[in-house]
């Protein structure tokens, strides 16, 4: 799904040169925004996810997300590896019940190890757990609401991962729109000595090929000239005749404006684009897509859980 969106994308922007140089040039910070916002999340998730107790009576676990559950060792018909972990097989139980009697690695133990310890006790245990006054209490025990836990669960995470990616994007492109409307105020044009080209990211379709210019403004009267320099995206990988790209290499000179109250913030100036372009437009845009683009995913997901979420409704009355 997302490489549908992600490659039928570009064709909505064949006509939008600022967009486009926007798009490409926040690429990297969005993916490090993004980063920093998940990386907690992340972290939270996989950190020590609650209690595991293996115990001559059966198998215990205990979790903030999920809840506390024990497993007796007579109604543990068989273990089975899963990539995440170890999943317990019932005796009477359904297929789908035992799905949810997942036993997850983050304890400690690899599932290899998991399976044999509790696979052990089931040969150990098992006949003598049959008699035992400790009854198993599993998730499946009320499957519509497992269902509904799950589900919730489910858009909890969806509405973090895609919450993240969003208010990222929004805070890089509302900085990029601040400084727009900045250099539009208080911009002064002039040419830039080219330094260097470089390749600052890549993906799957290609690089950012980024410049690096320097200029010195007016100096103040009374003050020294200071030269400063300027970071921005000038072209894509794919299009190596870019004609911004073939004038920096050509005449190692590029057209900036910069601020004059604070020359630090500047941009490429090609076909006087910086006066040219609306900000807020583009960051509207911007913004406009890339909501589209996760409620388009979201529908695709809340589709996809929609037999779920009714088949426990049903069952819960």
């Amino acid at each position: 799904m997302w490489f549908i969106v992600l490659t039928t994308l570009p064709l909505l922007f064949q006509k939008r040169d600022a967009l486009d140089d926007v798009l490409f040039h926040s690429s990297s910070i969005i993916f490090v925004l993004g980063a920093l916002i998940l990386a907690p999340v992340i972290y939270l998730l996989g950190r020590n996810p609650g209690e595991l107790e293996i115990s001559a009576q059966g198998v215990g676990v205990a979790t903030k997300k999920s809840g506390r559950w024990f497993y007796s060792w007579g109604d543990i018909d068989r273990v089975v590896e899963t990539p995440k972990g170890v999943r317990l097989l019932l005796k009477d139980h359904s297929e789908e019940q035992d799905f949810y009697n997942l036993i997850s690695s983050n304890f400690g133990l690899k599932p290899s190890e998991l399976s044999s310890v509790i696979s052990d006790g089931i040969n150990r245990f098992g006949a003598a757990g049959r008699h035992s006054s400790i009854k198993t209490v599993s998730p499946g025990d009320d499957l519509p609401a497992t269902r509904i836990r799950s589900v919730k669960q489910t858009l909890w995470l969806l509405g973090i991962v895609f919450g993240g990616i969003f208010a990222a994007t929004a805070s890089w492109q509302v900085w990029d729109c601040m400084k727009g409307l900045d250099l539009q105020k208080n911009g002064r044009s002039t040419q830039a000595r080219v330094i260097r080209t470089y390749t600052s990211s890549c993906g799957k379709h290609g690089c950012s090929i980024n410049v690096e210019y320097a200029f010195t403004p007016e100096p103040v009267p009374g003050s020294t000239s200071i030269e400063y320099h300027g970071y921005e995206f000038i072209a894509d990988s794919r299009r190596p005749n870019d004609p911004d790209l073939v004038y920096a290499k050509t005449y190692q000179m590029v057209p900036i404006v910069y601020d004059v109250n604070k020359p630090t913030v500047s941009g490429l100036n090609f076909r006087n684009r910086v006066f040219e372009k609306n900000p807020v437009s583009v960051m509207f845009q911007i913004l406009g897509i890339l909501g589209g683009i996760e409620a388009l995913v979201l529908a695709v997901i809340l589709a996809t859980l929609a037999p779920t979420i009714w088949k426990a409704r049903k069952a819960a009355g």
